[in-house]
């Protein structure tokens, strides 16, 4: 299994919210059966990136740092 990592920041004033959490969950979709599992490195929390519940249970503030972890074939 391979594994890929990045960092991105959150520049919308609102931060993560419902809207980009569902683009992020339909590409996880789209992926499968490829994981994707987000962190957030100011609040220490991460998220399925299947789950949109679980992308806005993050609380990722604007400019709050966030690692995409990838994980599958």
């Amino acid at each position: 299994m391979v594994e890929y990592k990045t960092r991105v920041r959150v520049v919308n004033p609102l931060g993560l919210h419902a809207r980009p959490g569902v683009s992020i969950v339909k590409c996880a979709q789209d992926h499968r059966p490829s994981e994707l599992e987000l962190r957030c490195l100011s609040t220490n929390s991460r998220a399925l990136g299947h789950s949109l519940l679980s992308i806005l249970s993050l609380g990722a503030a604007r400019d709050s740092e966030i690692e995409l972890i990838t994980r599958g074939p």
